[in-house]
């Protein structure tokens, strides 16, 4: 009792000392710690955007503005599931492209860089219109790949939730609930003309690729079948052919791109290796990028399931956790590879093109192109599939390191030019 009274009766009181005296003041509070996202990364200041007017030429001009999520025009519930998956502030894509489908009535072409929200894009726009009283299909979504569609499935599962809104991913049995993920081929084969009276929306996640030969015949039947309805054609690149079949058979629509010297990521760093054209070589240099330090998971790019089986069974021998992700692997084992991968409990994945189509995480902090990706025609380097390959490596802004083996003076020179195309530079690692 008598040291509670001293300390009360005493607490602003002058207390001397031989030369100054002080009042005691009680302890500053602690100083809060910066807010961080649920990766450990703290978040940066608030800048956000808003959708701008369009231009003479239908294409729209980007300008940064203010905005949130509340003043986007979604649902309630829809905001509060954003805020629970720690999602505070849309990018500029989902910005534009949010206001896009909800003011507009023509069909959507959404072009922006890997990792940029383009899939969350238009879950919450498509989500937003859904009308949860009608349980006919309202939403349709197209991928190229099995793997992709379980993920935009999981995506569009998480947000639909907070709308009693139904998913279902579609195998081999057509499932009527509001929103049906698929694959084209399974889409004409089991659908007949009507048989989607309230459909809104048709989706095309990797619209570029979906859109060129041989799979345009199945989208272009795709289209007749279902008629008019209203179509968001969602890529990283779409090349000249492909823009003049969008004119063609989605006309009119709206197009929302960025200038090709954008669609690399800022936050993504590209180096190249060069080595002598042999394959005990091009492993040597492999050991040694694997040596360096990498905060993430790496990536290792090939052009046949032979190579990756290859270079699997090596790290194994040397004691790296690693898998491979083919083609040519059964549907079991690359949902077994993928399910391994997403837990974290890979080191290294090597992969085909089959990773490059929309795959999503962020784990990945490297990327290795063992194989320069090529035409299968020409045999000339894939800049499109270049690019969607070392977006792996920087999802949602992160940072990532994408590095290129080289074999010959012709692989660099390939490179060189596949860099002119995105108008970036590449350094050599030393």
């Amino acid at each position: 009792m008598i040291e509670y009274w001293k300390k009360t009766a005493f607490r602003n009181t002058p207390v001397s000392t031989s030369s100054k005296s002080y009042l005691l003041k009680p302890s500053p509070a602690p100083s809060t710690q910066p807010k961080v996202n649920e990766f450990g990364d703290p978040l940066g200041p608030q800048v956000n955007y808003r959708w701008p007017k369009p231009t003479g030429s239908g294409q729209w001009e980007l300008s940064i503005q203010s905005n949130t999520w509340q003043n986007l025009g979604l649902p309630r519930p829809l905001a509060q599931e954003l805020k629970r998956q720690h999602v505070n502030f849309p990018s500029e894509t989902q910005s534009r492209g949010l206001a896009a489908i909800n003011t507009g009535r023509d069909n959507l072409l959404i072009q922006a860089p890997a990792g940029s929200g383009k899939t969350l894009t238009f879950v919450l726009g498509t989500l937003a219109q859904v009308d949860c009283t009608n349980q006919e299909v309202q939403v349709l979504c197209l991928s190229p790949t099995l793997e992709l569609n379980r993920q935009l499935a999981s995506v569009f599962w998480v947000y639909a939730q907070s709308l009693q809104v139904s998913v279902s991913l579609v195998n081999q049995v057509w499932t009527a609930t509001q929103v049906v993920v698929m694959n084209p081929l399974q889409c004409t084969a089991m659908l007949r003309p009507g048989a989607l009276p309230a459909l809104k929306f048709l989706v095309l996640d990797e619209a570029d690729y979906l859109l060129q030969e041989p799979h345009f015949s199945t989208i272009a039947r795709v289209f007749s079948l279902l008629g008019p309805v209203r179509k968001l054609l969602v890529s990283s690149t779409f090349s000249e052919d492909v823009l003049a079949a969008v004119e063609l058979c989605c006309s009119p629509c709206e197009r929302l791109t960025v200038s090709t010297d954008e669609l690399l990521p800022a936050s993504l760093r590209l180096y190249y290796a060069q080595t002598a054209d042999s394959w005990q070589s091009k492993i040597d240099m492999l050991e040694r990028l694997l040596a360096m330090p990498s905060p993430g998971v790496t990536v290792i790019f090939v052009n046949s399931g032979f190579t990756a089986e290859a270079l699997v069974q090596m790290m194994s021998r040397r004691g790296v956790r690693s898998a491979m992700l083919a083609g040519t692997m059964s549907p079991e084992q690359r949902r077994n590879t993928l399910s391994l991968f997403h837990r974290g409990q890979l080191a290294v994945l090597v992969a085909t093109n089959l990773l490059a189509w929309g795959i999503d995480e962020v784990k990945v902090s490297r990327v290795v192109n063992f194989d320069l990706p090529r035409h299968p025609e020409t045999g000339l380097a894939d800049a499109e599939t270049f690019l969607r390959r070392v977006g792996r490596a920087c999802r949602f802004g992160r940072p990532g390191v994408a590095v290129s083996i080289v074999a010959c003076e012709a692989d660099l020179c390939m490179l060189e030019d596949v860099m002119m195309q995105w108008g970036c530079s590449v350094e050599p690692i030393v």
